[in-house]
């Protein structure tokens, strides 16, 4: 009874219970779940990974172009569910909330210890819009990289520290080489926070910075040497790194889409109806700003917020060439967006952890007011 009734154990069964009334529809009968951004996937795990390690692709006159490596993590998947791709693509299309929900509450335990605020930072990631509207829209790079980004955050924090070890750095790596076959432009945001992070350290820290520095370019270059020779394609033709995988159409991209909607962690217009949510996060993370005990921590992960926006706005902005049609289109700012709204709750999370014990034994000031009004947010 008592396992029943944690905070972990009832946002996971609200979330299940919510994903699958919401695609009820698309548990029942036994065809393939394909449409939007979603590829058809080859049959049976075979299939998937003879796609992934074969050097010519049947693709109109063929192609040798090497195969996108999130196949691997499908294939993976499918090895373990007795070889049943298309049960795969299920899972993690249809349960991918809830099981983004239950990462980010695992993941979250070392950055802030209270379970109750952890069961919010859970479910407000869970039910960020670039996510939803990824499940809507059959984007399997989010899910995947939404289910895998809590553990990858949290190994880029931890080996950012004078305390990180190699063997952290190498939990980094793994986890950075499964974002990066989902999601190239969360790698792009994570190289650029980890640069700026690595020379901050070497300036304050001198010659631990440099092991610090070191440790987070591996992270980031490991996964690199990982994915070849996809990763060299990528490499070579550099507007892939705005792109993820799946069928870039430009019918499931909003045109017009701008800055303050990216603010509000809308990667789709289509998704404004819970604008009155993620006003809330956005101005909670704000007022955490007027903590002073926090205020370095919670500076730090604005600085990381602040590379997703920018790479977020600049995708809205830019015109990329896609393979599938000679047309310029921007690329769909989602997963930028995804890790800005994780950045926020990590950020609300810091600044709501202790705020009781700190205010419980203080007299009035008008920080505690302050605190409230965030914590109502």
């Amino acid at each position: 009874k008592r396992l029943l009734f944690r905070p972990s154990v009832l946002i996971v069964t609200a979330l299940a219970l919510i994903a699958v009334a919401s695609t009820r529809s698309l548990w029942i009968g036994d065809g393939v779940l394909q449409g939007g951004a979603l590829l058809p996937i080859q049959p049976g795990a075979t299939g998937v990974w003879d796609a992934y390690l074969r050097a010519w692709h049947d693709v109109g006159p063929g192609s040798a172009v090497p195969a996108p490596p999130y196949l691997v993590l499908i294939g993976s998947f499918a090895t373990v569910l007795f070889g049943n791709s298309n049960a795969a693509i299920t899972i993690v299309m249809l349960l991918g909330v809830p099981i983004a929900g239950l990462s980010a509450y695992v993941a979250a335990r070392r950055l802030v210890p209270g379970r109750y605020i952890r069961a919010w930072m859970a479910a407000a990631y869970a039910l960020l819009p670039a996510l939803t509207v990824a499940t809507d829209q059959g984007r399997i790079g989010t899910v995947l990289a939404a289910i895998a980004l809590p553990f990858a955050v949290r190994a880029f924090a931890e080996i950012s520290l004078p305390t990180g070890s190699t063997r952290s750095t190498a939990v980094a790596a793994l986890l950075g080489a499964i974002v990066l076959a989902s999601t190239p432009t969360i790698w792009l945001a994570g190289c650029v926070a980890a640069v700026g992070a690595g020379l901050i350290q070497i300036v304050r820290e001198g010659r631990r910075g440099v092991v610090i520095c070191f440790r987070l370019l591996m992270a980031v270059a490991v996964p690199l040497l990982v994915l070849m020779p996809w990763s060299g394609y990528l490499m070579t033709n550099p507007r892939l790194l705005l792109l993820e995988p799946g069928w870039n159409s430009a019918n499931l991209i909003d045109p017009d889409l701008g800055a303050l909607d990216i603010l509000l962690l809308h990667p789709s217009v289509s998704a404004a109806s819970h604008v009155w949510f993620t006003a809330g996060i956005v101005v909670a993370a704000l007022l955490t700003l007027a903590r002073r005990d926090t205020r370095p921590v919670v500076l730090a992960w604005w600085a990381v917020g602040l590379v997703a926006f920018v790479i977020a706005v600049g995708q809205s902005a830019l015109a990329v060439s896609w393979a599938q049609t000679d047309a310029n289109q921007a690329p769909w700012p989602g997963p930028a967006t995804l890790l800005l709204g994780m950045i926020m709750i990590i950020i609300c999370g810091v600044g709501a952890h202790g705020l009781r014990e700190r205010f419980g034994d203080t007299s009035f000031t008008f920080g505690q007011p302050i605190a409230a009004a965030a914590a109502l947010t």
